[in-house]
């Protein structure tokens, strides 16, 4: 036996010694060089505090300084060099205090007070410039964030009211559905009196500028009309591209009111791809038709992600979906699962990706195939799964699958009754028991999806029935965990996040099947959703990198378990965007075609050329990229045309959806240009109902007797029909639908051409 050797006390020489280790000394450097930095903050942050607030003080005296100045004018020089009313006060300039320049902004307008009635109201008020209002703001460079000062006063004449010379401007803004647009940016120029105007103010509540004492002028009073993120709308001076614009610049007369308004409202994005029929890419010929799937990537690339796809049923699919197959733009097939799916109604399919790069990337969906089965393959989606399928009923897991007993009891059980889905789910007997899947490593970035049903809560303070997530294998590792832990009257799921019992507020309920979401990113954050509910967004999570899970329950508690499986997740998430055209294998399959230019075209009129032909508001010319996409950002809402160059080697054979695009305020919308190879003469038909809904199935004949031609196509599904290799020759169309009367027209087809009709309901 070792025995610990005793010191002498008579020995002099024997001494102590005392230190601190290099692991302490490094670790009290980090406590210093934190403590230093929070304090470093948060004194420059109180600093910035002070010198805002020093710097809102002075703007404020500036603006109380700007207000007693206009006061102490006579009335009739209060108002702004080349404003409405004009007067002295600059409109905008710059004043230096202590150093900060200081930007400050005068607007002063004459108001039409309905104290004694409104001009063209009732009573009428001839006399419509009854006092002024001044509104000063003072903005600065700020450290911090926080609005400018603003102050408004009202400015009166002494005595009773004068007549101000010309008449009256009234401004109104509205949007896309005829709504007033507050606090809208409004510039107002007018170069032909003196002296020169040149305002910038914003609309009232009410989407109103009224302006009254504007000078007389004839067309001189040009206006631009805006506001952030909102589109813009204006007046047109006369140019020689534009002899004749539809909303010159207004004219203001002596003692009346000239009103004009304009529209404007928030911008749109717009994405659109070329594509061009070709047997080369198709996947497999046993397949009769496939759509592309536009996957959005809004982060850097990620790599074999599994994204869920939301599927309607289309009728050249297997009621049950079973023919459904995916593939990358190479042809490679993907892998897949089917989640759930209702006959001919609609399908939720999991397909892993093996490349998602920032932007829209796509993928195709192939279906046609009568006789296909299904190969929906949930551990082929997943990192991780189980369904339980294919274990016997009444197998104990312990050493089955990717499972284990942990304390050797053999409690858990696969069933086949009162599962989730399928016909085999996990069952927890009455005994206290852990099951864990063997040792597996993630990085972190995971989402961990599972279904339980909980059927009694047992009876004792220590009752648990969870999953939990744990860093090492070991009962002393990290964990986090969904749980139910506590009295049977316990109504409410918990979570354990770093050994802390919460009460996440989501019902417990007995004998009903709930779904559980943990999903860890950043090594530091979780997300959890109970049911869709979303619960959690913590920082510092006690797991960083999941190695395995458990099932857990004891005696009091018992429950079931189905469909448990693990992805990648790293918000925010891919997802999809929209679906292309489909093609039909017997017609050709669509192939992105990079490089295409195209132009666009929308349907606002700005005026008429010397030739009376309309000059739109938006003409652009485009080209899609290497993918054969481009993502146009902050378009006006309108309606689109898009055409090819003439010197282009392609014709428009079919658009989804069909053009013209009505683009709405404040949306995200995809359009696909369908390409043929160039033909001299060609059209396209398409043909819509009074609602402006595509008509399927309609019959197509165009027929040019001097010619000798005629040919006869359906519209498919959007509504169109494209006829090829024609002539240039007076054409006649003949359209017929069921329950449609019959359509029946001439045009000249010379080049591409292309003819709307509207079917009339007998």
């Amino acid at each position: 036996m070792l025995k610990q050797k005793k010191s002498n006390p008579n020995n002099k020489s024997s001494n102590r010694h005392f230190g601190f280790t290099l692991l302490e000394v490094m670790i009290g450097i980090l406590i210093l060089a934190i403590v230093s930095l929070s304090l470093y903050e948060l004194i420059k942050f109180t600093l910035n505090v002070l010198w805002e607030s020093k710097t809102k003080i002075t703007a404020t005296q500036l603006a109380n300084q700007k207000i007693e100045m206009a006061r102490d004018f006579d009335y009739i020089d209060v108002g702004t060099t080349n404003g409405i009313p004009t007067g002295i006060i600059p409109a905008a300039e710059i004043i230096t205090r202590n150093g900060i320049d200081y930007t400050v902004t005068t607007d002063i307008q004459y108001v039409d007070d309905p104290f004694d009635g409104t001009i063209g109201g009732d009573p009428n008020d001839i006399l419509n410039t009854d006092y002024k209002k001044m509104r000063v703001q003072v903005s600065w460079p700020y450290r911090l964030t926080h609005k400018p000062v603003t102050l408004i006063t009202n400015i009166a004449p002494i005595g009773l009211e004068s007549e101000a010379s010309g008449g009256t401007l009234k401004i109104l803004v509205y949007n896309a559905n005829g709504e007033p647009v507050p606090q809208a940016n409004v510039s107002i120029q007018n170069s032909l009196v003196i002296p020169n105007i040149n305002i910038n103010t914003l609309t009232d509540n009410q989407g109103y500028v009224v302006l009254p004492g504007s000078p007389e002028s004839t067309e001189g009073y040009e206006i631009i009309v805006t506001k952030n993120g909102y589109s813009t709308d204006q007046t047109h001076n006369a140019t020689p591209e534009l002899p004749t614009p539809e909303k010159p610049p207004a004219s203001v007369f002596e003692n009346q009111t000239t009103n004009i308004s304009f529209a404007i409202d928030e911008l749109s994005n717009l994405t659109v791809g070329t594509v061009v029929n070709t047997y080369e890419d198709w996947w497999n010929n046993a397949w009769n038709f496939r759509q592309p799937v536009y996957i959005y990537g809004p982060a850097s690339t990620q790599y074999n992600y599994t994204v869920a796809i939301n599927i309607a049923y289309d009728s050249d699919m297997q009621n049950d979906f079973d023919d459904i197959r995916f593939t990358d733009q190479s042809g490679a097939e993907l892998n897949y699962w089917r989640e759930s799916y209702t006959d001919m109604a609609q399908a939720i399919f999991w397909v892993k990706i093996m490349a998602i790069p920032n932007g829209i990337t796509p993928i195709f969906m192939y279906y046609g195939n009568a006789q296909a089965d299904t190969t929906s393959n949930g551990p082929s989606a997943f990192l991780f799964f189980d369904d339980f399928e294919t274990y016997g009923v009444g197998s104990i897991i312990d050493g089955q699958g990717i499972w284990y007993t942990d304390d050797g009891l053999n409690s858990y059980a696969v069933v086949n009754e009162n599962c989730y889905s399928g016909s085999h789910c996990l069952k927890s007997h009455d005994v206290s028991s852990k099951a864990a899947i063997v040792n597996q490593t993630y990085d972190g970035n995971v989402l961990l999806n599972y279904r339980a049903k909980l059927t009694d809560k047992g009876n004792q303070t220590t009752s648990d029935f969870n999953m939990t997530v744990y860093e090492s294998p070991s009962n002393g590792g990290n964990w986090d965990r969904m749980q139910h832990r506590g009295l049977i009257s316990q109504t409410n799921w918990g979570q354990t996040i770093k050994n802390i019992n919460d009460d996440t507020g989501r019902q417990i309920n007995i004998n009903a099947w709930q779904q559980f979401k943990i999903g860890y990113y950043n090594n530091n954050r979780l997300d959890i959703w109970i049911d869709d509910y979303y619960l959690a967004h913590n920082i510092q999570t006690y797991v960083n990198n999941i190695n395995y899970f458990y099932i857990y329950n004891d005696e009091n508690d018992r429950g079931y378990y189905d469909l448990i499986y693990i992805r990648k997740y790293s918000p925010p998430e891919p997802y999809v965007y929209g679906f292309g055209i489909e093609d039909g294998r017997p017609d050709g399959a669509s192939t992105y075609l990079a490089n295409i230019p195209f132009i666009m075209a929308g349907g606002k009129i700005i005026g008429y050329d010397a030739n009376e032909q309309p000059v739109y508001k938006y003409t652009a010319v485009y080209s899609t990229d290497y993918n054969g996409l481009i993502y146009i950002e902050n378009l006006e809402w309108d309606s689109y045309t898009f055409t090819l160059p003439e010197d282009s080697s392609y014709n428009i054979g079919e658009t989804v959806p069909i053009q013209p695009l009505n683009l709405m305020p404040a949306t995200t919308s995809l359009i696909t240009l369908g390409l043929n190879p160039k033909s001299s003469h060609a059209a396209l038909i398409i043909v819509k109902d009074i609602d402006e809904n595509p008509l399927a199935n309609a019959t197509v004949n165009i027929s040019a007797p001097s010619q000798g031609l005629n040919e006869e196509k359906t519209t498919n599904e959007s509504g169109q029909v494209f006829f090829d290799n024609w002539a240039a020759a007076e054409t006649t169309l003949q359209i017929t639908l069921i329950d449609y009367e019959i359509y029946l027209d001439t045009f000249d087809l010379y080049g591409y051409h292309i003819e709307q009709v509207i079917m009339i309901a007998p």
